[in-house]
């Protein structure tokens, strides 16, 4: 098992050309570039709406060991903004259509062990593309470019594709796992770890969950986040006298929680929780969506420590894994929510939506997170006709362990649309710092909100509404 952060070494070419895909790549003019990356970095203000919107490209040269051989290669992109195509050495091998969500391309078959590869990406971040959250008029802008990390990853044939632990306040929990590949006689070791150190170890087989009971547990709340780490490991047994070998391992932290919506409210550990929170876009001044996890983490500190929420909800669509795993070490429940502003589209949207929601879940399912489908889909005009289309969405979020969140009014939202939206506490800190919260307020040191929370680098619509 070998892990690689791919960050640097990239190329860009802000029009794509075929000419990217090939071996050799002559008569363009390429920008090296590091990811996180924007295709176009706009100015604080009066920016042109349509500058991040283009068909650009992406490459990078690699050499692959003859070692390899025999063994997976996997590459993943944390997010591509809107529209991926990725090609290996001339070969198309992955389209994904979020720009929100992970995805990973198996880039073994097409290698050339032992020389020198091309990969390529045709990045796409138009507005016009059939997919979420397009199609209607979006209030955000969107940007573009590969904005989260890449990463590849050298595994053996046989792996661990996922993991995932539901574990209640009281100690019981249930372990998750789906694996690739031949694992016909493999075993699953399950090692639980408290943040004293102590360990508990538990053996299962692969075609049932892993299932105990942790005695003595501290459960994650909003006032004591308590984080514990799993790690899961795929074993194959040794034969002839030959030990055993790990094949693959993965590790997650979680924590020990119930969470329970009823006609009272939100209950977490038996104890009702009022929710205070903010909507969160994750765009920045200038370079919009592409923001190291440094930024990231920052922003759930100012939204916990100095605005002093419990609760965010992701505006409009999944963010960064970074972002939401401060918001589990600060106590910050988490409403994430697919892409998509009120429009449904054609029967080809919808499926890229349910595969949307899809990913969304598998990534975004642990602690104080509670998946919650576009409200778009309850309140559009023709609700009887996509009726079923909600149906699909809730059985989606369900089947791999999300919480689906039907109404839309649990939490409330301290939007930065006005100072009276504001709770007290936060205004005070405002204030103290200098900040004036209104058309002329500074963006740099707060995160940014929904509802007239873009307030640079915004469209000419949400300019309109505030003339109004």
């Amino acid at each position: 098992m070998e892990h690689y952060d791919w960050n640097d070494g990239w190329l860009f070419c802000p029009t794509f050309d075929p000419a990217l895909v090939r071996p050799e790549c002559t008569g363009l003019e390429l920008e090296s570039v590091r990811i996180p990356h924007t295709v176009k970095a706009l100015p604080y203000n009066y920016c042109n709406e349509n500058d991040h919107q283009r068909l650009c490209g992406y490459r990078r040269e690699f050499f692959a060991p003859a070692e390899w051989a025999g063994r997976t290669v996997l590459l993943t992109f944390g997010a591509i903004a809107h529209d991926a195509t990725v090609f290996c050495n001339g070969r198309r091998l992955f389209h994904h259509g979020c720009g929100y969500t992970a995805f990973t391309v198996d880039l073994t078959s097409a290698l050339h062990l032992g020389k020198k590869n091309v990969l390529a990406v045709r990045c796409d971040s138009r507005e016009d593309l059939n997919i979420p959250p397009f199609g209607g008029s979006i209030d955000y802008l969107t940007y573009g470019g590969i904005y989260r990390a890449v990463s590849l990853d050298i595994k053996e044939p046989a792996y661990l594709r996922d993991v995932f632990v539901e574990a209640r306040a009281e100690g019981d929990f249930r372990i998750y796992t789906a694996t690739v590949g031949e694992t016909v006689g493999c075993t699953l070791q399950a090692e639980i770890r408290s943040p004293a150190g102590s360990r508990a170890v538990y053996r299962g087989e692969l075609a049932l969950p892993i299932t105990g009971t942790l005695n003595g547990v501290h459960p994650w709340s909003i006032e004591h986040p308590t984080l514990y780490t799993l790690t899961v490991k795929l074993i194959r047994p040794g034969t002839s006298g030959l030990p055993d070998r790990v094949l693959d391992e993965k590790t997650v932290r979680f924590g020990f929680r119930t969470v329970q919506f009823v006609a009272g409210g939100l209950y977490l550990n038996g104890q009702r929780v009022v929710l205070r929170g903010i909507n969160r876009h994750q765009s920045y001044a200038y370079q919009g969506y592409a923001m190291p996890d440094s930024l990231q983490r920052l922003d759930a500190q100012f939204i916990k420590k100095d605005l002093g929420c419990n609760a965010v909800r992701t505006s409009h669509y999944p963010q960064s894994p970074a972002f939401l795993d401060a918001c589990d070490e600060l106590g910050l429940l988490v409403f994430t929510e697919m892409p998509g502003w009120q429009h449904i589209g054609d029967e080809a949207w919808k499926a890229q939506a349910l595969q949307n929601c899809r990913e969304m879940v598998c990534q975004c399912r642990l602690l104080g997170r509670a998946i919650r489908i576009r409200s778009t889909f309850l309140r559009n005009a023709a609700q009887q006709q996509h009726q079923l289309q909600n149906l699909q969405l809730q059985k989606a979020a369900l089947c791999v362990g999300g919480a689906f969140i039907k109404l839309t009014e649990y939490m409330l939202a301290a939007r930065t649309g006005g100072a009276d939206h504001i709770p007290l506490a936060a205004q005070k800190i405002l204030l103290e710092r200098g900040k004036v919260y209104g058309k002329c307020r500074s963006i740099q040191t707060y995160p940014v909100s929904c509802g007239c929370g873009v307030d640079f680098e915004t469209k000419a619509l949400v300019i309109a509404k505030r003339k109004v």
